[in-house]
This record gives C-alpha cells, structure tokens and sequence, in this order.
C-alpha cells in the first residue's frame, strides 16, 4: 500500500493437459516517488532554442529540482497465455502471452526545450512552465531554467509476446 493506493498481484497457472498449460495474471502497480525525485536539487547547463529572443542553440544555466508533490505511479496490468510443452519434442517449449499495461501519472523531467517551447506557445493560455524559466532583465537572455519533476504521462501499450525455448 502506497498512501491511498494499494496494489496487489493475483495470477493463476492451471495445467489444462499434461503438455498444455494456462496462466494469467491482473495486478495494480504503484511507484512512490523517489527521494531524489522528490528533494533533490542537480545544476548544469543545456542547450535551448528560445523563442522569444530568436536565439537557436543558445547555452544556459540548468538545474533539476525535485517536487515534493508528486502523486505515485500507477499502472493496471493484464496479462494472459498458454504454454505448450509437447511431447514428442523434448526439452521444447513454446509460450504465447498476451499483455496490456495502461500507466498513469509517470514522474519524469520535461526536456529543457519543451519546457521553453510550451511557455511561450500561445495555446497553453496557463503559461504552466513559465515559472521555470528566468531571465536577465536587461539583455531578456535566459539566465537558468529550472526543471522539476512532474506527473507528465500516462501511456497504453498492449502486445502479445512469443517465447520458444528449446533446453
């Protein structure tokens, strides 16, 4: 249990013949933040196109700071498939699995361009990653640009996986 999100794995494998087996398993995964994630603070430099001033390749001070906000990962997982084990062939075995991840809330750091770029798009009317950014108020340069960690994603990926295994 993570905060107000529990997890947990139930599966099931059932030998359907003496060569034929089926198994599948649905789960609940959670990925707290980690400390770094959370507190840290690392500075160094990137490398920018900036938009307002016209500048392409411009260096710049950068630095990754943690965010003590960030809610926990989540992912459903389900997964499904035989084993076929036959018997003629010895040491054969052929797996055919069928699997769905859905991922919400991934933590991870915007690229320093993306964070430049999507505060001065004009449909981001919430100027959300502005604040990241600071400049010199004589020269209207780029001075650091500091990138926190963020919830940026969710994803879908589903697939079927084969496995063959001769001993």
């Amino acid at each position: 249990r993570t905060g107000a999100f529990t997890s947990g794995k139930p599966g099931m494998d059932c030998g359907i013949t003496d060569f034929l087996r089926f198994r599948t398993t649905v789960s609940r995964d959670v990925r707290e933040p980690t400390f770094s994630e959370r507190f840290d603070l690392v500075g160094g430099g990137t490398v920018v196109n900036d938009p307002l001033t016209g500048l392409q390749s411009f260096f710049t001070i950068s630095a990754e700071l943690g965010n003590p906000r960030l809610n926990p990962e989540k992912a459903d997982t389900v997964t499904g498939g035989f084993v076929f084990q036959p018997r003629r062939v010895s040491g054969l075995q052929v797996a055919v699995d069928y699997y769905q991840i859905d991922l919400a809330d991934q933590v991870d750091l915007l690229p320093y361009n993306t964070v430049v770029q999507t505060c001065y798009d004009t449909r981001d009317t919430t100027r959300t990653y502005c604040d990241f950014i600071t400049r010199d108020p004589d020269t209207n340069l780029i001075t650091i640009i500091n990138n926190r960690y963020v919830n940026v994603a969710s994803a879908f990926v589903s697939g079927v996986d084969l496995e063959v295994l001769w001993n």
